[in-house]
Order: structure tokens, then C-alpha cells, then sequence
């Protein structure tokens, strides 16, 4: 992995301070069931995001910040998420940054940057995993509500189900796994054999990862 240090003034406070960026680590193998990449790109995760040691601003890139989210910043919702002991650090940056997101009316990257909290907690033990998920989930339907697609429209349904089983939430998660299934338009057959395969998973009451290669209709 190639890292590389830089000198980032702030877009929210104007100070400088020093930054990781990484440019390498391709996808390799089969992602998670929740797009989640494999290979060397899955352990970059923890400069996906930069954060401002002097004001606490969260973002890709520091160097900018959306005029409507200026304020956000200095708030006690945000600077509350930024320091949750109920979440592993890196995970509050990016759940602060959903605050961010939030607030200039960009939901389903939202709802994205909290499944990428997600996985921080996957990596750290679990803790926060479900919070960090449902909190995804709320921001897709307020991407729903406005008129926005969080994915492909036969992905939806699919990544939702697999949120729900790994909060442990089965009953929803097979309620929406049944609803695809069941819908009229036929499913193209990957999004078939992984709905079908969710629906196994929450029927043992697993709420374990699982990676596209571990469908069964793809193992030879």
C-alpha cells in the first residue's frame, strides 16, 4: 500500500494539518453481499476519510466544504457524533460526515457513508455495527422519500435485506427479502440467487458476512 502525507488546509476552520491519502489497493475476488470490496482495497478503509484535528470537520477531502454545512460543523449534534464512545473513532468520522450529507440533502450518500461506518465496526469488534446500519437504512428511505435511488433498482432491495439480517433485525429482513421476490418484474438471476441465499441465511438466524462467492449456485 503506497501512503502519502499531505499538507491539507481546511475548508471549514483554515488551519493546516497532515493528511494520509493512499493510491493503491485494487478490488480483488468477490465483494460482501453489501458491495463491501475485497482485496487490497477493503483494508484502505481508514483514509476513506480526513478529519481536521482543529475544528473536527469530516470529509474525502478536507480542502472544501459545502456552504450550507459551514455552520454544522461547530454544532453539539455534530461534535457529539464526532466523539460517541459507542462507536470506534474512525466510525464517528464518517457518521459525522452523514450529518454533513444530511444537511445539504444528499441522503443515499449518506445512508453509503454510514454503511462505511459500518464496516470500520465489523472491523473493530462489531460494536456500533447496527446502529451504524440502521442509521444507513433511515437515510435510503429519506433518499426514497425525495425521489432518490440509492442503487441500481433490483440492488435496493438486496442491500437492504442483507442490513437488516446483520442487525440481527430477521423479521424485516425477510418481509423485504419476500417482497423482491415476489414483485411482478422478474429479478436478473444474480440478485435471484442472492435474495434466495439472505433468505437461508435469516431463516438459521445468521447474521455472519458472506462474500458473492459464497453463493451457492456460483460454487462449483
Amino acid at each position: 500500500m503506497n501512503l502519502v502525507r499531505r499538507a491539507i488546509v481546511c475548508g471549514s476552520c483554515g488551519q493546516s494539518s497532515e493528511q494520509i491519502q493512499t493510491n493503491s489497493g485494487g478490488e480483488s475476488g468477490a465483494p460482501d453481499l453489501d458491495t463491501r470490496p475485497n482485496g487490497l482495497v477493503r483494508s484502505t478503509i481508514a483514509f476513506w476519510m480526513q478529519r481536521c484535528p482543529h475544528c473536527g470537520y469530516c470529509a474525502g477531502d478536507i480542502s472544501s466544504i459545502h456552504e450550507q454545512a459551514a455552520d454544522l460543523i461547530a454544532s453539539e449534534a455534530y461534535q457529539k457524533q464526532l466523539n460517541d464512545a459507542r462507536f470506534p473513532a474512525k466510525a464517528c468520522e464518517f457518521l459525522a460526515h452523514a450529518l454533513i450529507l444530511d444537511q445539504v440533502g444528499q441522503y443515499a450518500d449518506a445512508g453509503w457513508t454510514c454503511l462505511h461506518a459500518a464496516w470500520v465496526c465489523d472491523d473493530n469488534g462489531g460494536n456500533g455495527q447496527a446502529a451504524a446500519r440502521g442509521r444507513a437504512m433511515e437515510y435510503w428511505r429519506k433518499a426514497k422519500l425525495a425521489g432518490e435511488d440509492f442503487a441500481e433498482p433490483e440492488l435496493e432491495h438486496a442491500l437492504a435485506t442483507d442490513l437488516l439480517r446483520r442487525m440481527g433485525r430477521f423479521e424485516d429482513a425477510l418481509i423485504n427479502c419476500n417482497q423482491a421476490l415476489d414483485a411482478e418484474e422478474p429479478l436478473p438471476d444474480l440478485i435471484e440467487h442472492l435474495l434466495r441465499f439472505e433468505k437461508t441465511l435469516i431463516q438459521r438466524q445468521d447474521t455472519g458476512t458472506y462474500r458473492l462467492s459464497d453463493l451457492p449456485a456460483f460454487q462449483s
